[in-house]
């Protein structure tokens, strides 16, 4: 979240001579780098932080383009809104409102929802292994009932700034 606010405000290598630092709302990303740094279990028996960024970045981009890959990192998008650049994350949240039979009118729900064949069951993360000097490694992530049930349809993503196996099966 702090590496997202310097790419923004930084005059030198980020977008800093276009945007100030009182257009980022500091207090979002302080809570968004309370849960990024929240210890999971790494997969592999031990414990890590939920999202940390290994990124290196080698030639000038589209700014908003580094700024919403940024953001990826830490599973959020990045808009800009009255003047300030708004990072929303998927993080766990309380409910806004409850559904039930009661508060429906003529007792009935519609669902929407995509198509079962659009669904991936099998995801592929690309992310950078530390053990094998930062090069691309492919992480096979499964749903098992959703193979069971409808087949393999394979996604294939990219986890920016990704290097931690167990970051990367949390991504996919």
């Amino acid at each position: 979240a702090w590496i997202f606010r310097d790419m923004i405000i930084n005059d030198r290598y980020g977008a800093g001579k276009f945007i100030s630092a009182d257009s980022v709302d500091k207090w979002a990303l302080y809570e968004i780098s309370q849960y990024c740094d929240e210890f999971v279990s790494n997969g592999l028996g031990g414990e890590e932080p939920r999202f940390t960024c290994n990124v290196y970045l080698q030639k000038p981009e589209d700014a908003f383009k580094v700024i919403q890959s940024l953001a990826s990192v830490f599973r959020a998008v990045a808009y800009y809104a009255d003047g300030s650049i708004v990072p929303i994350q998927d993080a766990p949240k309380d409910p806004v409102a409850l559904f039930n039979p009661a508060n429906v009118i003529a007792g009935q729900f519609n669902y929407a929802g995509s198509s079962d064949k659009t669904r991936a069951t099998v995801c592929l993360v690309t992310w950078n292994d530390p053990t094998d000097r930062y090069r691309q490694a492919i992480e096979y992530v499964e749903d098992e009932e959703g193979v069971r049930n409808r087949g393999v349809i394979i996604k294939e993503v990219t986890a920016i700034g990704t290097a931690s196996r167990g970051q990367a099966h949390r991504f996919g």
